[in-house]
């Protein structure tokens, strides 16, 4: 009977146990959904997500910056004329483009500074910038075809200064394994960007665009056009505005929920948008440019 008593309390505390390790495993795996849950929540907020071709400029030791680019596979970097004085945005005037971002820092703004600079001159729509304050650009330029990967990574580290935030920059990261070595382009920029940076998803969707100078500024809205023409846009009318606006604004008949382009839009300049009936439109999208837009051109921060 002794016998039989312990072999019971055995098998009692070998059942025990099991019960515990299903518990513990159960409770491992709830507890590791609900951190997917929160993770996949945080990466959803970035806007990395859903943009196909983006654009960012890196900045070396020595304040010399290229561009890099890259949409699903293929990849692309732009070498720079350095030397080359650039229209310098924020009424600066012109600068060697080597200069722009130190001369930006004295705001404790170089790397915007230099990113809206590229914006208006090549024109390339910027979605960030990287600064590296101890490598030369060659350290990443030799290697191009995993310079994408290294500047994330290195961004993600805390070794570059860059205005994205960890979220983005996982995302970007993660999309960046995705390039094909093989699809990775080094071309120096002569003064034209061509086709190189137009968005394979706002050309397929191909909504027609309006662009309206609603400033007293001359020109406004023909120099903002080329932007959207140099990222796949289809520019349909370049105007003025029937009456002066103080905001800029956003007015479609489309859906913004479904549309990449507007989403782009909105990304880029940040204006709000109205949607109105389809009848009342003249374009699938009308972009208006108010005054304070071409005053923030001349606004120091």
């Amino acid at each position: 009977m002794g016998f039989m008593s312990k072999k019971k309390r055995t098998k009692k505390k070998e059942v025990k146990a099991a019960n515990f390790f299903v518990f513990f495993v159960f409770l491992g795996l709830f507890f590791g959904l609900i951190f997917s849950v929160l993770v996949y929540l945080k990466l959803k907020t970035s806007s990395f997500l859903s943009l196909n071709r983006v654009n960012f400029v890196f900045i070396d030791k020595e304040k010399n910056p290229f561009v890099f680019s890259f949409e699903e596979q293929n990849g692309l970097v732009l070498t720079l004329p350095v030397y080359n004085k650039f229209r310098v945005t924020r009424g600066f005037g012109e600068y060697e483009l080597r200069k722009v971002y130190a001369l930006g820092e004295l705001e404790g703004k170089g790397g915007e500074l230099l990113a809206e600079t590229l914006q208006e001159n090549i024109p390339v729509a910027i979605f960030g910038y990287f600064y590296d304050e101890k490598s030369k650009a060659d350290f990443y330029l030799n290697s191009s075809r995993r310079l994408f990967f290294k500047i994330f990574f290195r961004g993600l580290k805390g070794e570059l200064k860059t205005n994205l935030s960890k979220v983005d920059l996982i995302v970007l990261l993660v999309k960046s394994l995705r390039i094909n070595s093989s699809l990775v382009k080094l071309v120096n920029y002569n003064g034209e960007a061509g086709d190189f940076f137009k968005d394979r998803k706002i050309r397929e969707e191909s909504l027609s665009i309006e662009v309206l100078n609603a400033t007293e500024q001359s020109g406004l809205a023909q120099r903002m056009s080329r932007l959207f023409d140099k990222s796949g846009g289809r520019i349909v009318r370049i105007a003025d505005a029937p009456e002066k606006q103080e905001r800029c604004r956003i007015i479609t008949g489309k859906d913004p929920r479904e549309s990449y382009t507007l989403r782009w839009i909105r990304y880029i300049y940040d204006c709000p948008v109205e949607q109105i009936g389809n009848e009342e439109a003249r374009a699938d999208v009308t972009i208006v440019f108010g005054e304070n837009y071409w005053k923030n051109e001349g606004k120091k921060w």
